[in-house]
Order: structure tokens, then sequence, then C-alpha cells
């Protein structure tokens, strides 16, 4: 079955969050998974707790999504403190999620993202796409507006 006909219509910034989660670790011995944290996140207010290496934990990986989904929308809509804004890049954004003083490489996880976006809906988009072309908070969020208490926004 191909993926372009079976699967719904993603948001933007869903396709993101799905990259960010491929990238961050893709097999049942990565941290990502065994925190339910598809993002690695540092902190949320959704999180059951932190790791010893300083990552949150979720108490099921839909939490962890949700905290990764709510995390970027902070960021894209100018609310998290990271002087990101709709005109800032994929690669501004990266640099902020995973900085080099932490041993990421905010190029190539650029590049992946970029990609990745593009490979799996089509989404034609490079590190220096600005964020608003992805998505801005104006085009409604990319969940169920019933979860906005739960995602305490």
């Amino acid at each position: 079955m191909s993926d372009s006909i079976s699967t719904p219509m993603v948001k933007g910034v869903e396709a993101l969050a799905l990259a960010i989660w491929r990238f961050e670790g893709n097999s049942f011995q990565c941290r990502n998974y065994r925190n339910a944290n598809p993002g690695n996140l540092r902190e949320s207010p959704l999180e059951a707790g932190v790791d010893g290496q300083g990552y949150a934990y979720f108490p099921n990986v839909t939490a962890g999504y949700l905290a990764l989904l709510r995390d970027l929308y902070e960021k894209f809509s100018g609310k998290s403190g990271t002087h990101l804004t709709p005109r800032s890049t994929i690669y501004d954004l990266l640099s902020v999620y995973a900085p080099v003083t932490d041993g990421n490489y905010p190029v190539h996880y650029s590049q992946f993202v970029a990609g990745f976006m593009g490979a799996w809906r089509g989404l034609s988009k490079g590190p220096q796409t600005p964020l608003g072309e992805i998505w801005t908070p104006e085009q409604g969020l990319p969940w169920d507006s019933q979860l906005n208490s739960y995602l305490k926004i």
C-alpha cells in the first residue's frame, strides 16, 4: 500500500514533527523510544519526569508526540522565548532545537528534515525555508481544539 494514497493529508508542522521523530531515533534502543519522547525534549509541561541524562519521559508515546507538537507550536508562534518567528528558517529552528553546544549538527539535521518532508509528503522545502511557509497559527492547530486544555495552551 502506498503512503501517498493511504496517508491522510498532514499539515506541515506535523510533517516536520515526524521528521524530527525519525531523526532523533529509529530503533527501540534509542532514548526517544525508551522515554516515549519522539522529539527528545529536555522539558515539557506534559512530562511525567526527567531521566538521568536530563531528557523528559512521558507516560506514553501519544503524550510525547503531543508534547513535541506543543513545543513546535510555541516556537513557530514566537511564544517559546527562543526569539524564533515565522520568518525564522528550518535551520534556525534546528539550531535552537539541537544546538552545536550539545554536540549536534544543525546543518545536517535541517537538511534531513527538509528532505524527509519532501520525500514523505511532497512538501518541497529546504533548510532556508521560513517557518511561516510550513505553518502559521492562523492555519489552525494540527490537533482538535479540545486538546488545548490538555496541552496547556
